[in-house]
């Protein structure tokens, strides 16, 4: 922050930036030092780059688009905006992942003739399948779907964004 430091703090600051959270967050550093800070969307200065995409490209596509006057800006979220899109995002890659798994649980056993109700409510009866020694799964697989039984047994049940 050093760099930021020296410079005058009547000049704006322009800058390009990808769907991330990190340029929300130097957004607002830079901003608590005084500057002015606009965020300029990609898909907002993209029209503007002229060849091959590079640094030198990307920074005079950028002083091209700053200088419009129609050019709409991005207002810096929020910390706490950026803590609920974590959560969100987070809850919903959870949710995919074990959709996945029961999914790829319910297909493998179904290879070897043990059908399963679809949904959520039958994961027990699959993992019971792959935990019952008795049952038609070849020694070679039982360890591997083992694995993914593992992994849904935490809490089937439990919202994980709900915390512990």
């Amino acid at each position: 922050m050093r760099c930021w430091g020296s410079l005058p703090a009547s000049r704006a600051v322009w800058w390009r930036w990808r769907p991330a959270p990190a340029p929300h967050y130097w957004a607002r550093e830079i901003a608590a030092l005084g500057y002015e800070v606009r965020l300029i969307p990609p898909a907002y200065v993209k029209p503007f780059v002229k060849r091959q995409k590079n640094d030198t490209a990307d920074a005079e596509a950028i002083c091209e688009a700053v200088q419009r006057p129609t050019m709409r800006f991005v207002t810096p979220k929020s910390a706490e905006a950026q803590d609920a899109a974590v959560v969100f995002r987070t809850r919903d890659l959870l949710v995919r992942l074990r959709t996945q798994l029961i999914n790829a649980l319910r297909g493998h056993l179904m290879e070897f003739g043990l059908i399963v109700r679809q949904g959520p409510g039958h994961v027990s009866k699959l993992i019971d399948l792959v935990a019952d020694p008795s049952s038609e799964l070849p020694a070679e697989a039982r360890p591997v779907l083992a694995v993914i039984a593992d992994s849904l047994q935490g809490d089937p049940g439990k919202d994980p964004a709900a915390g512990s």
